[in-house]
């Protein structure tokens, strides 16, 4: 990139100086002989399917017995109608999903009610889903029981990404409106900028931030040098610790606990996925498009399962995208930021004129399975504890008051050159 004077480790104010003097190195940088059609290269394709296992228990009550553990007195679930929502978002920097292929399977007390998901349209009115998020919908009618269990399989390709940093440098800010699903990465969003109640956080703490690290002024640079420059300044401010997940009773996953960006600009520290949408809030109050993207990590596994016989377990993993525009061609591109793992090579950024590792260029996207772009669906569908990514709706009545959550991922692989076995 080569735009001199703006680095991480010079000290704020001179960095400060710096950037807003680019604004005339910008104006005179030259035009570009040629663009390709797009800024993101993918090599090295995976073929995986998630699995993904939700059980919901209906209960009446939580006691202690006389040694103090806890036992819960089950219920049961009265439904005249029930639809049930998952995420399957449509594509990523990295990776796409077979829509042909989904499937999943809803059942009551293990008798199946509907195994035909049915994909809900993109749009909700005239704009799309918040960050252009899709579901899966099943549904089940005039059901008793205890327990509901939903089996869902989503196909997906996945691939290394290769970001050509100096042609998306000849990418400036659109002289109109950015694309729609970029615009709504605006919208307010649980996690981000709102609780599950739809009240919204104050915000200042981010705005704060995004003063001290550009004193509001972010049209300075190119978008990708911004994006850039933000991404380093988290990861100097941003300490994360924990993993960010509430275990269920039986061990499971039960959801994500997040404690919203402000506060999250306000501590300094926080889990991965705080640290996450710390990096969305600053990146969106900046003027940038930019969404979470939530999967199933798997890098690294292959190698420590052969030399070792076991390596690290899947987990769930998020990470960045913002959107750049080429409003001239009417192309939009997405560019995924791991920040987390930008932070663990760090606590101080490389120099902001080289290329980064997992800044556009991630050699480990191809063992990553997205399939979330939101920690709760942005919609009217309720959960349990902590948001898992899922929701439900009951009709002609209301949802059931108690209830607990439980979820597994998995994933499966076909076998690979070498005698690499499936895994599962």
């Amino acid at each position: 990139m080569n735009q001199p004077g703006l680095s991480h480790q010079t000290p704020p104010s001179a960095r400060l100086m710096a950037l807003l003097t680019l604004i005339g190195l910008t104006l005179l940088a030259p035009a570009a002989a040629a663009q390709r059609n797009r800024l993101i290269e993918r090599t090295n394709p995976h073929e995986w399917t998630l699995q993904v296992d939700l059980t919901v228990d209906s209960y009446q009550d939580r006691y202690y017995n006389s040694k103090q553990k806890k036992q819960i007195q089950y219920g049961t679930f009265n439904f005249p109608a029930l639809t049930v929502i998952f995420p399957a978002i449509s594509e990523t920097a990295g990776s796409k999903i077979n829509d042909k292929n989904i499937a999943g399977e809803l059942s009551l007390n293990d008798i199946l009610a509907d195994d035909s998901p049915k994909l809900i349209p993109l749009r909700q009115g005239n704009m799309p889903f918040h960050s252009g998020t899709r579901f899966v919908k099943w549904q089940l009618t005039n059901g008793t029981g205890r327990q509901v269990e939903l089996s869902v399989e989503i196909p997906m390709t996945s691939w290394r990404t290769v970001f050509n940093e100096d042609e998306a440098m000849n990418i400036d800010w659109p002289k109109g409106e950015w694309p729609v699903v970029a615009q709504s990465t605006f919208e307010p969003q649980y996690g981000v900028d709102m609780d599950l109640t739809g009240k919204h956080y104050d915000m200042r703490p981010v705005d704060r931030l995004i003063k001290r690290w550009i004193n509001n002024k972010p049209k300075a640079v190119q978008p990708v040098y911004l994006a850039k420059f933000l991404a380093g300044e988290v990861v100097r401010f941003f300490q994360p610790s924990g993993n960010g997940i509430n275990s269920a009773n039986n061990g499971l996953i039960e959801g994500i606990d997040l404690m919203g960006a402000p506060l999250a600009a306000k501590r300094g520290r926080g889990s991965e996925f705080d640290m996450v949408t710390l990096l969305v809030a600053v990146y969106r109050k900046a003027g940038l498009p930019a969404r979470m993207v939530i999967g199933l990590d798997r890098s690294d596994e292959d190698e420590k399962f052969l030399k070792r016989g076991q390596g690290r377990k899947a987990q769930l993993h998020a990470w960045v995208e913002f959107c750049l525009y080429d409003d001239v061609k009417n192309k939009e591109y997405w560019i995924p930021v791991d920040i987390v793992r930008i932070r663990q090579r760090g606590s101080r950024p490389p120099n902001i004129d080289q290329p980064w590792k997992y800044f556009g260029t991630h050699d480990e996207m191809d063992t990553m399975m997205p399939f979330a772009f939101n920690f709760h669906p942005p919609t009217r569908v309720i959960a349990y504890g902590s948001p898992g990514f899922w929701g439900w709706t009951v009709d002609n009545g209301p949802p059931p008051d108690n209830a607990f959550q439980s979820l597994r991922f998995r994933s499966m692989t076909t076998a690979q050159r070498g005698g690499k076995p499936n895994r599962d």
